[in-house]
């Protein structure tokens, strides 16, 4: 093989390993970005599967808070609706959207029925009202709320959605200050009442007014709580689920730039090789071709030595045969 083939070899051989260096190096820094998106990814996960944790305590801790305020622990009447099929319907609390800071007068008028069941007819019910042997039992007719527009005075204004014990809400008006109920409390007829923002209730003849702990205050503002907190619960989980997505990308990505980081060092290493080959090769081949060159030009040296001599015994010998001749 000639010198210049060899050197064109080790010359491939060096920019094949170079480029291959190269390539290596930014797969190297891209790896590293890929490993700090990774642990940022991570760190944001934990961060959001903590926050989703949190949120499912509340939610737990909230809901049972609110089954206790509802009647709906372990007894005699909760086994009686169980034992009906009725454990699983809920209770007016739970079917009530009320304008806010309202909350309290509702919860007045309402009382003991908001934790009534709500079921679908009362016909049902009171077929099989003869088993119910204990406790108290209070069932409502819900269903949703009619094309009418109640009467913008009344309480039931005030709730929203499903229709829920109108015939109560519809008759009990509303009044922000005393002194608007007290006015109010004239021009009512039998059977109407109004009610203060912050729950004094008020008839034609009588008041009615409780600051003691009642189990049953806070019920639907909790409950409005609740289907917050849900709905939070409900958007974290989707968002760890995402979340857990995109870091299992950046983990495949890290994987693969591992897997062809590994590829690269070993075509690094080949090449690094094969030029160290190619080069000794050109080298010992140069080295050769020195010393030919050397032992050449010592051999013409030898040979123009010879022929020098050659020619001084040449024209000695013609002087001496001149000499003979004469």
């Amino acid at each position: 093989v000639s010198l210049d083939t060899l050197a064109e070899q080790a010359a491939a051989s060096r920019d094949a390993g170079q480029k291959a260096a190269t390539d290596l190096s930014e797969l190297l820094a891209e790896l590293a970005v890929t490993r700090d998106r990774e642990r940022e990814q991570t760190q944001a996960l934990n961060a959001l599967r903590a926050k989703w944790q949190q949120a499912l305590g509340t939610q737990v801790s909230t809901e049972a808070l609110q089954q206790a305020a509802l009647g709906k622990v372990s007894g005699k009447v909760t086994q009686w609706l169980k034992a009906q099929s009725l454990d699983l319907k809920p209770r007016v609390a739970q079917q009530l959207r009320v304008d806010r800071g309202w909350e309290r007068a509702v919860e007045t008028v309402l009382g003991a029925y908001l934790e009534a069941v709500c079921v679908d007819g009362l016909d049902g019910v009171a077929e099989v009202l003869g088993t119910f042997d204990g406790g108290y039992l209070a069932v409502v007719t819900v269903g949703e709320s009619s094309g009418s527009v109640p009467d913008t005075a009344s309480l039931q204004a005030k709730v929203q959605g499903t229709s829920v014990l109108g015939s109560v809400l519809s008759s009990v008006f509303t009044a922000e200050t005393l002194g608007e109920a007290l006015a109010r409390r004239r021009r009512l007829t039998a059977g109407q009442s109004v009610v203060t923002r912050d729950g004094v209730w008020l008839g034609p003849d009588w008041l009615r007014l409780s600051r003691d702990k009642d189990p049953h205050t806070g019920v639907i503002e909790r409950e409005e709580s609740l289907r917050e907190i849900r709905l939070q619960v409900t958007q974290l989980a989707d968002e760890v689920k995402e979340s857990e997505h995109r870091l299992e990308l950046t983990r495949e990505r890290v994987r693969e730039h591992e897997d062809r980081r590994d590829r690269f060092q070993t075509d690094v290493n080949r090449l690094h090789r094969e030029h160290v080959d190619r080069r000794a090769a050109l080298d010992a081949a140069a080295a050769r071709t020195a010393d030919a060159a050397r032992r050449l030009s010592q051999l013409e040296t030898g040979l123009a030595d010879v022929r020098a001599e050659l020619e001084r015994t040449e024209t000695d010998l013609r002087a001496a045969r001149g000499r003979m001749e004469t």
